[in-house]
């Protein structure tokens, strides 16, 4: 399955000579790295590959989880010549050959939503639960974080079945403001990374190893990277392991990566510009090499054909570098789909490649990780936390090619009046149709199914209303409200 993809990696990597990143002063960020940064035996013999494809591993397999700041499916073509994400004729599209090639092996899911800021959506998976849930609503603040300690969390789950995996969180956190939130206290074995939100620069920032922070002046693409592997050295070879890799890219601030990890040669640092997508498409070629280098780590491991790997955006993609197609007000920060709906794609050992229009919540990668581990989701939540009402479901017989059990609904709530005033509201979906409620008392009723930009909103007044789609409107609020337990602000 993974060789054609790590030759491709390999080759990528030599055109762009692109060399292996220095080691950073820090002992805790050093890297275990060859010079060259390639395996020139991984394109293997190609009477091999079929073989690859039919073999699941004994024994759990390792996870690798990828999380992409500000990533919507507007941006997530990764080649244009055969896009992973085609929603049209779009302007943000970086060649992206590591996302492609795992694309084009992995189980792609059309219809994911995550939350539209990035704290409640990391919440969301951490828990398996929704931002009402969970109470994050909105970018992590003062009271509005995510409790660690006493909060069931993905690794304290694991660790509470004795699944036997080695845990670290790497990258951006953004669940807590300080080391009173650290990672380490929800679970985590590991962490190195970012506690905030947003760097000041990638190239200065503070990075805090296991709830020590100190300042760093090195690339902070790389260095998450160069985190990611130095634990994985840190591991006897047969240790299963769950890695949660939150990059702060392509999250401003808007910058120029180092010259070997992109390919525009003339940009010039940004300085104000309107429109951002030279520098995000930068950003991303960057995230992209790097992740390739880790994959490349992981190899010459001997493990990834037994690591399954998800890659998923926390949002929708920034305003100023936002695909035409949806429109600037429905991007990030936003309850339309610009801001809800992103890229979400599964590969690795017993993963059945395909596409589903499953409705899917970024909250069904909880359970769906915890049964890859050999976790009972139920029979976990019973003894460790039975007052969590998981809203997660398992995507695992869908990746295992069987009937899923599937869902009616996904819901949002989203309270940020720091990002933007159309993200205070609660929105459903079904398979066809979307209601809006804003809590400023504006609606918002589309039929997804014909209309996927939300170009002609259904609903004026209530009493306006088509008289053959008032019972669809009618179901979506009954539904919202039920789920929530509390009314929305739709009539």
């Amino acid at each position: 399955m993974f060789r054609p993809l790590l030759g491709l990696l390999a080759l990528t990597l030599i055109l762009a000579a692109c060399p292996t990143s220095p080691e950073p002063d820090d002992d805790d960020a050093t890297a275990a790295d060859d010079d060259d940064g390639t395996d020139d035996d991984d394109s293997g013999d190609d009477d091999d590959l079929a073989d690859d494809d039919d073999v699941t591993p004994a024994g759990p397999p390792n996870i690798l989880l990828l999380i992409i700041d500000d990533f919507g499916v507007g941006a997530a073509s990764f080649d244009a010549a055969s896009p992973c994400y085609d929603v049209g004729d779009i302007s943000v599209d970086p060649a992206l050959p590591t996302l492609a090639g795992l694309c084009a092996d992995a189980h792609v899911f059309d219809t994911a939503w995550a939350s539209p800021t990035c704290s409640p959506t990391r919440a969301s998976i951490l828990t398996g639960t929704l931002p009402h849930q969970h109470g994050v609503l909105s970018p992590a603040d003062g009271d509005n974080r995510l409790d660690p300690e006493n909060t069931w969390t993905l690794p304290r789950a694991l660790d509470g079945a004795d699944a036997g995996y080695a845990m670290a969180n790497v990258g951006k956190w953004h669940l807590g403001g300080g080391n009173e939130d650290n990672p380490n206290l929800a679970g985590w074995h590991h962490f190195a990374g970012v506690l905030q939100g947003a760097i000041p620069s990638y190239f200065d920032w503070n990075r805090t190893v296991d709830g020590d922070t100190n300042p760093i002046s090195e690339y902070a693409t790389t260095v998450n990277v160069d985190d990611s592997i130095a634990w994985l050295n840190t591991l006897e070879a047969d240790d299963p392991w769950l890695l949660w890799l939150a990059v702060n890219a392509p999250h401003d601030p808007w910058h120029v990566p180092p010259k070997e990890l992109h390919d525009d040669v003339g940009l010039a640092d940004y300085a104000d510009e309107q429109r951002t997508t030279p520098w995000f498409v930068a950003m991303m070629t960057a995230l992209d090499r790097e992740f390739g280098r880790l994959l490349e780590e992981v190899e010459a491991r001997g493990e990834l054909d037994r690591t399954v790997i998800i890659v998923v955006g926390d949002n929708g993609t920034a305003r100023g570098a936002a695909d035409p197609v949806f429109n600037q007000g429905r991007s990030k920060g936003s309850l339309n789909e610009g801001g809800l709906h992103v890229p979400l794609l599964i590969v690795g050992p017993g993963v059945v490649p395909g596409r589903s229009e499953q409705l899917v919540s970024v909250a069904d990668l909880f359970p769906t990780m915890l049964e890859l581990a050999g976790v009972d989701v139920e029979a976990a939540r019973a003894a460790q936390a039975p007052d969590v009402d998981l809203f997660g479901q398992s995507l695992v017989p869908l990746l295992e090619g069987k009937e899923p059990a599937g869902r009616d609904h996904l819901l949002v709530t989203s309270l940020s009046p720091g990002v933007g005033s159309l993200a205070s509201g609660d929105a459903i979906r079904d398979a066809t149709h979307k209601l809006i409620c804003h809590d400023d008392g504006d609606v918002e009723f589309f039929h997804l199914a014909e209309d996927a930009f939300e170009d002609s909103d259904l609903f004026t007044t209530l009493g306006d209303l088509d008289a053959a789609l008032v019972p669809t409107y009618e179901g979506l609020r009954n539904d919202a409200e039920a789920l929530l337990g509390e009314p929305t602000a739709c009539p």
